[in-house]
């Protein structure tokens, strides 16, 4: 059986094709349980077939496809369901599936950017913690052992193997310990706050982390609002999809100010995190009766931040981390050489 599952949810691998091919089928007229049963038979994944396959019977028996995606959480999240049963009453599933697509298809992009642009650093940054620790268990050892005493070559040696030892701790065990002091906290609420907040404020990577989270809640508001959704209950599913709880409050905040009949731009302007020239494009979308289009073009305003503040980092790192190996290694290889120098009795 092959393996359709990303961290225990369904990879976009298989959720794209399908919210794609279903839209294109209702747009072509075909009723939902038949081409429920076409997609259901096209799927390689054995475990994603019989997720359709249910769907389709279910459909054929009466239920609303919304409700029978409430069954299969790991394929279908809160949003994609509400969006869908919110399409089913107002008559525009076929609009809602071609906005879930684009809405994926950005998120699976996004994902993929950054996965590519952090390839060559960690190959750099594994490479030379082979390196490193090529010298710190063997080379090093066998130029302490061919000496004794406290001669010069010994210390020489000995600061070598500090200063390995340093680099392999910075390397490796300082990430380990944050990653896990991170998870810890993350236990609570008020510790995934302070995480949050943390990520927020690091300098240059909290700009990527605020847009990110800012594009991601924006779209979805935006694909939310467009297929009827209240605008009360797409700002309580949109805050789930930020990833930030920093921002997740943000907009808790602006959910109760709108309940008092205030409009979505007064609380969003009082934020420290969200740009006020976005504000007032909301601001215009709000007053034209374009929310949904407006808050789709601060998306991508915000996605196009993001991926071109991926490139500059990237190609601000790579020159760093290339340059800060040769400066250790170079360092090394010139003390290396002076300590076989010395043994050889030639200085």
């Amino acid at each position: 059986m092959k393996n359709s599952i990303l961290f225990g949810r369904y990879s976009y691998k298989y959720l794209i094709p399908f919210t794609h091919q279903l839209s294109t089928m209702v747009q072509a007229g075909l009723p939902i349980a038949r081409a429920l049963r076409t997609l259901a038979n096209q799927q390689k994944s054995y475990s994603f077939r019989a997720v359709i396959d249910d769907l389709s019977k279910c459909v054929e028996a009466g239920q609303p496809l919304s409700q029978a995606m409430k069954k299969h959480p790991r394929a279908f999240d809160t949003m994609y369901v509400r969006l869908i049963e919110s399409a089913e009453k107002s008559g525009m599933l076929e609009n809602a599936l071609d906005q879930l697509t684009k809405y994926l298809e950005r998120k699976r992009n996004i994902r993929r950017q950054v996965i590519r642009a952090l390839i060559y650093p960690a190959f750099v940054l594994c490479f030379a913690v082979l390196i490193f620790a090529a010298l710190r268990f063997v080379l090093l050892p066998m130029f302490a052992g061919a000496s004794s005493g406290s001669n010069p070559i010994n210390k020489t040696v000995g600061s070598l193997l500090t200063l390995v030892d340093t680099v392999l701790g910075l390397a490796v065990f300082v990430p380990i310990l944050i990653i896990l002091l991170a998870s810890l906290l993350r236990q609570t609420e008020l510790g995934t706050y302070i995480v949050d907040w943390v990520k927020l404020h690091i300098p240059i990577i909290g700009g990527v982390f605020r847009r990110a989270a800012l594009a991601r809640f924006t779209r979805s508001l935006g694909v939310l609002t467009g297929a009827g959704v209240s605008i009360l209950d797409a700002l309580s599913m949109s805050r789930e999809v930020t990833g930030n709880e920093v921002i997740a409050r943000q907009i808790d905040f602006a959910k109760e100010t709108v309940k008092t009949g205030s409009s979505l731009t007064e609380p969003l302007r009082v934020s420290r995190t969200i740009d006020p020239a976005v504000v007032d494009m909301i601001e215009v979308g709000e007053e034209s009766g374009k929310l949904e289009e407006s808050l789709l073009k601060v998306a991508d305003y915000y996605e196009d931040e993001v991926e071109t503040m991926i490139h500059y980092l990237m190609g601000l790192l790579k020159p760093t981390l290339i340059i800060l190996l040769c400066l250790l290694m170079g360092y090394m290889i010139l003390t290396m050489w002076s300590v076989a120098l010395s043994a050889a009795g030639l200085r």
